[in-house]
């Protein structure tokens, strides 16, 4: 195998000049208490590294390992956790690197795969240990089948683990991992926000924070699992900010109507502009209806004022 797997880059230190994170440190030393256990986090908190370097010290206190290195898609794998292990690894640890296999080998007889987790080969491995990078878009099932393959029997431990943004609550690594009613003995693991890596970019937390809305920063910048495909419309509204007593309709301001052109129901969403706030001053609902209808109640409702309608388009 030849030897052309390291690349130059400034933004990732060799394994010999890494120091962790706090986080970081508490996830490369799970393996002490833990089976199977997993690195979590926002965007940027250092996930890939730490998995990288795991898998790196035990292929390497472990003389002739075999480490599986995997993610979903093999583009994902090339550009992102590929490249990270290459900017991480030493070159005086390295025998050799097969590209055609995607497959490198140490100098202390170790051996690291990088697969995607499609490949019908993953069948067939006897392994140390396994990493799957981004779990959070893998099927369940793969994960039990990797399990399968950790028998490789002169390593005296076994472990899988994996690196990923959360999901939400009916991932099964929150149902393995974390919820305390199903989480599995063995099983464990750490959070990390985006907010505990100093070694971040100047101004690109900062960025984030002012980016995204509150759902979103949870996930991404903070690291916890939450919903993001249920309450979208709502879950911003609060009864102590968006309801007062005061909102009524006044005379000579314009209406801005939100129209949906259903035929059951017709509906609409009767709205004010007051000062800096958008006052919602009556709603129109008429079942088994059609355009005729609404534009009739409008004009009955309210006769006089100046009405901008704003139709759904679909």
């Amino acid at each position: 195998m030849k030897n052309s797997f390291t690349i130059d880059s400034p933004s990732t230190p060799k394994l010999d000049r890494f120091v962790p994170l706090p986080k970081q440190k508490e996830f490369l030393i799970m393996d002490r208490r833990f089976d199977f256990f997993g690195y979590i986090g926002g965007w940027g908190a250092g996930k890939t590294i730490a998995g990288c370097v795991k898998s790196l010290l035990l292929a390497s206190m472990y003389p002739g390992n075999v480490g599986l290195v995997a993610r979903n898609s093999f583009p994902q794998l090339r550009d992102t956790t590929m490249r990270t292990f290459r900017e991480l690894t030493p070159d005086s640890i390295i025998k050799g690197y097969s590209k055609t296999d995607t497959m490198l080998e140490l100098v202390n007889g170790s051996v690291i795969l990088f697969r995607h987790l499609g490949d019908e080969n993953l069948k067939s491995l006897n392994l140390g240990f396994f990493y799957i990078d981004e779990a959070v878009d893998v099927d369940e099932q793969i994960f039990y089948l990797l399990v399968s393959r950790l028998r490789l029997p002169h390593i005296p431990k076994r472990v899988g683990f994996f690196t990923t943004n959360p999901g939400d609550f009916s991932s099964w690594i929150y149902r393995l991992f974390i919820n305390p009613t199903t989480k599995k003995e063995r099983f464990g693991v750490v959070f990390s926000s985006t907010l505990d890596n100093t070694y971040l970019p100047e101004g690109y937390r900062e960025n984030l924070l002012a980016a995204l809305d509150d759902k979103y920063a949870e996930r991404y910048i903070h690291g916890k699992f939450n919903e993001l495909t249920t309450g979208r419309v709502y879950f911003e509204f609060s009864m102590e900010k968006n309801v007062s007593s005061e909102v009524r309709l006044l005379p000579d301001i314009p209406l801005h109507i939100g129209m949906d052109f259903n035929v059951n129901p017709m509906a609409a969403t009767v709205t004010q502009d007051v000062g800096d706030e958008l006052w919602v001053v009556d709603e129109i609902y008429l079942p088994n209806s059609n355009s005729w209808e609404m534009a009739r109640e409008i004009t009955k409702r309210f006769k006089g004022y100046t009405i901008f309608i704003y139709p759904d388009a679909t």
